[in-house]
């Protein structure tokens, strides 16, 4: 059979075969199925099974159309309807979720005010207590420069207390020397009057001269003397 030509109802029934197990007639399946055969042999047969296949319509009744055409209107209404409920409830959920949505943006845009506001006293408290350093930088300068000029004020006071008291040893040293100097010329005075007072001779007048110059001499050798045993503080005033 592979090299004489296959009979027209044998390519229909492989055909047929072929379709009714779901596979493509295709040639090489058709002439698989014949177990022979070339395109050229099966070629004209094949033509003609797709013409001898389309059988004649029949008309659709009235009646059945008009069901058909009342069932698919009804589906399409119900399905309509479904869909149109779906868009509904679609977009309830969405506007629900819009109001929600712009509540919380709403509720965000008020906290941002409210968060601005607070930023803002921020700075300001942050700036005041800026300015508030700064014054206090300045007073702790201040408190600095006092703080240095109390110091040497001390040291001062110190120069001058010790000064002070040089000075009340220098009076007391000048006051022992004052007393000393009093003391002797009460004596000096005393002495003279006693002698004065003897009776003698008179002197002549160049003799009492002498005598007074023997003790004004006397007098400063005296002085002289306390002078050197005093400090040399006392000294030099």
């Amino acid at each position: 059979m592979s090299k004489k030509m296959a009979s027209k109802e044998a390519v229909h029934a492989a055909t047929d075969g072929l379709r009714a197990q779901g596979i493509e007639p295709t040639y090489d399946k058709v002439i698989e199925a014949l177990g022979g055969g070339s395109n050229s042999s099966i070629g004209p047969h094949r033509e003609t099974w797709g013409q001898s296949s389309q059988a004649p319509s029949r008309p659709i009744p009235e009646q059945i159309h008009a069901g058909a055409k009342i069932l698919v209107e009804a589906v399409w209404s119900a399905a309509l309807s479904a869909t149109r409920a779906d868009i509904e409830v679609a977009k309830l959920g969405s506007s629900a979720r819009i109001d929600e949505a712009e509540r919380a943006l709403a509720a965000s845009i008020e906290i941002g005010h409210v968060l601005e506001i607070d930023r803002n006293r921020l700075l300001d408290e942050v700036a005041a207590m800026g300015e508030r350093c700064i014054t206090l930088r300045c007073r702790l300068r201040q408190v600095e420069t006092l703080k240095v000029d109390l110091e040497v004020a001390e040291c001062l006071a110190e120069q001058r207390r010790e000064a002070c008291e040089i000075l009340m040893r220098q009076l007391f040293a000048l006051k022992s020397v004052n007393d000393t100097l009093l003391l002797q010329g009460q004596q000096l005075l005393e002495q003279v009057s006693m002698r004065a007072r003897r009776p003698r001779n008179r002197v002549p007048k160049s003799r009492a001269h002498g005598i007074e110059s023997r003790e004004a001499c006397r007098f400063d050798r005296l002085m002289l003397a306390e002078r050197r045993a005093l400090p040399a503080d006392t000294a030099s005033q």
